[in-house]
């Protein structure tokens, strides 16, 4: 059998820019290169936030429509779940990512796109693909918070299924690929797949984990001007046949060009070279240069997408062990506040993110009604 493998779409990012077409011409060239598969797997973050625009919606809907009409050999049954709206056309089985994640309780935008018979969407739950004798399963947790993942993981307890070639999809920051204290450990996955596949890291790798292949495809746009963002964005192809993940940068991308300048001199030099060769779409050039570039804007702008800055990058473990998000330290705020009201823990980050979703009725409701943490201190 084989999979399309494409994740990280970011539908709604650059909105208003002449960016904001970058994601869709990405995913419909994923969409129409799995046309020819027995199956279209979406690792997570479909959209850039969990409040998409009917226009984000209604172009990501018309391109889901399209597998559904296509034949496929491939017969869907679920692992946990029900699948009850996916009747005919190749499989599109999809994990949330943390972009989508909304309060529990609340449907995603990927949840909705499943009740509309769009997708299938797995969180806890897996399918089997069938075609001839041949059996695929493939099982996912929709992206969580980090510090959850070991406990989400030890209640879930998956197992692979016998006799069929076993996937298995997260959408977390996994250690080794991105510095963070909060990184899951690799090893948190579950053993016995014969193939492990993680989104949400947005440069692609192939490494292993338990002896297994473990892919990471990365993003289909890049949403971060940084030095390693000049790599090509890739989709994947599955052949569980023979066990084989080949890599296929799309078409339809913009060129992304970064550089280190000395001067202005050097910057329009660079700026030259580099627009002499051919782009199809105008490419994006992130100078860093200690000298004025205004001048330089003015003339190079409708050529390409420029961004200057005087400032070289920091480096990703300064970043990562000095610079917190708002959100982050509005978690941590919040859940040193109910430790301290005597209230239990564990409830800090739905109520944090009903917060963000302006639902402070739910919030009053949950306070009132939740019981006591058990008091601090020796049994």
């Amino acid at each position: 059998m084989r999979i399309l493998l494409m994740s990280d779409t970011h539908f709604g990012f650059a909105a208003g820019t002449e960016r904001e077409q970058d994601a869709f011409l990405a995913f419909e060239e994923g969409i129409q290169a799995g046309l020819q598969e027995d199956a279209i797997l979406l690792g997570g973050d479909i959209f850039d936030n969990p409040h998409p625009s009917t226009d984000s919606l209604g172009r990501v809907m018309a391109s889901l429509v399209r597998p559904l009409l296509a034949p496929s050999p491939a017969r869907v049954e679920g692992i946990g779940k029900e699948i009850t709206n996916h009747r005919s056309g190749i499989p599109v089985v999809a994990i949330a990512g943390n972009h989508e994640r909304r309060p529990k309780g609340l449907m995603n935008p990927v949840q909705a796109l499943e009740a509309g018979g769009l997708l299938i969407h797995l969180h806890g739950t897996g399918v089997l693909l069938r075609k001839g004798q041949e059996k695929v399963a493939i099982q996912g947790l929709s992206s969580i918070p980090e510090h959850y993942v070991k406990d989400a993981l030890a209640q879930w307890n998956p197992q692979p299924l016998p006799g069929a070639y076993n996937i298995f999809i997260v959408h977390q920051n996994l250690d080794g690929f991105i510095f963070s204290p909060k990184a899951v450990p690799r090893e948190l996955l579950p053993q016995g797949f014969d193939l492990y596949l993680c989104g949400d890291i947005h440069e692609s790798h192939r490494s292993q984990v338990h002896g297994k292949p473990l892919i990471l495809p990365g993003s289909t746009v890049a949403t971060q001007l940084k030095q390693d963002a000049t790599t090509p964005r890739t989709y994947c192809l599955i052949d569980t046949a023979s066990g084989e993940v080949s890599f296929h940068p799309f078409r339809n991308q913009r060129a992304i060009h970064y550089q280190a300048v000395p001067s202005a001199a050097a910057a329009e030099q660079a700026l030259q070279g580099i627009l002499a060769e051919p782009h199809p779409l105008k490419p994006i050039i992130k100078l860093v240069c200690p000298e004025d570039l205004s001048a330089l804007e003015a003339r190079f702008r409708d050529q390409a997408l420029l961004a200057f800055t005087q400032e070289r990058e920091i480096p990703a473990l300064s970043i990562a062990q000095q610079a917190r998000s708002a959100q982050e330290s509005g978690r941590d705020l919040l859940g040193k506040a109910l430790l301290e009201a005597g209230l239990d823990p564990r409830l800090f980050l739905e109520l944090f993110e009903l917060l963000l979703e302006r639902q402070g009725d739910a919030v009053l409701a949950k306070l009132r009604a939740a019981p006591l943490a058990a008091p601090a201190g020796p049994p």
